[in-house]
């Protein structure tokens, strides 16, 4: 029989943030800030190059780590910005963007057992380039040592969500509740919580237990009924939502603005908020 998944190795990778933001963007036609487009052409210098590479049959494969004459550009201008010299043949590839070059650095320095330290907020394919074998369950070990001894530290609520979603994925259900929950309390502002609250709800319908979980979606579209979870509550809850929840009896002339003010307002003036 063939194989119809991807490897162990593949599904360690997700979906650029960008890209999924870019298209929920298109989807529901919003402002996208995540991504930047060039609004303006090309300059003629560039594409008269591109042309003149073009009738000039420059169409064979460069090697593997570039072009020399695009390499001993490289090598120059980094010379002139920051004084150090370096080697065209050498010091210098060239890659198919950052994520390419990444990945390059990290095969060709990193062995099964070295250890690898990511300062957050990171790019979502640093863990993944990092693994050179695949250590889950000692992975495992150590987030759940870190979450009980630390449980409301740094690092708390990265853990909780390594460990939840591995116990989801292993149809461990009572226990993803149980760490989303608890995570839900101790960081009640973390950027995790929408995805413990949802999963959360989820573990609860796979446990059967209807009243939680239908708890636990409902609150997902009480606090974040415009996000990504929200939106995957509610067509779980086959289009029920919270009700709007009064916030305070101050009126509202009362209160001073919040500090992105000027924002709201400009979305509210084209119907995006």
């Amino acid at each position: 029989m063939s194989k119809l998944t991807g490897s162990r190795k593949a599904t360690q990778f997700t979906e650029s943030v960008i890209r999924e933001m870019t298209r929920l963007n298109h989807l529901h036609g919003g402002v996208n800030l995540s991504q930047g487009f060039p609004d303006f052409p090309a300059p003629d210098a560039v594409k008269d190059a591109a042309c003149a590479a073009i009738r000039a049959d420059v169409n064979q494969y460069a090697v593997t780590w570039g072009a020399r004459g695009f390499r001993e550009a490289i090598a120059r201008e980094f010379t002139r910005r920051h004084g150090m010299p370096v080697s065209p043949d050498e010091q210098v590839t060239v890659c198919c963007g950052a994520t390419e070059a990444m990945m390059a650095t990290m095969m060709a320095i990193i062995d099964p057992g070295d250890e690898v330290v990511v300062f957050e907020p990171f790019y979502e394919n640093y863990g993944p380039d990092a693994i050179r074998r695949d250590e889950d369950d000692q992975a495992d070990a150590l987030f759940r040592e870190l979450y009980e001894r630390y449980p409301r530290g740094t690092n708390g609520e990265r853990a909780a969500w390594k460990i939840g979603w591995r116990s989801y994925r292993a149809q461990h259900y009572a226990e993803t509740a149980s760490i989303f929950e608890r995570a839900s309390i101790d960081f009640p502002r973390s950027d995790y919580r929408p995805a413990w609250l949802y999963w959360s709800g989820r573990a609860h319908e796979q446990l059967h237990e209807t009243t939680l979980s239908v708890d636990r979606l409902t609150l997902v579209t009480a606090d974040y009924l415009n996000s990504y979870y929200g939106r995957l509550a509610v067509a779980r809850l086959d289009g029920r939502r919270a009700s709007p929840r009064v916030l305070a009896d101050t009126p509202a002339s009362l209160l001073p603005p919040p500090p992105n003010e000027p924002l709201v307002r400009a979305l509210l003036d084209i119907g995006r908020y």
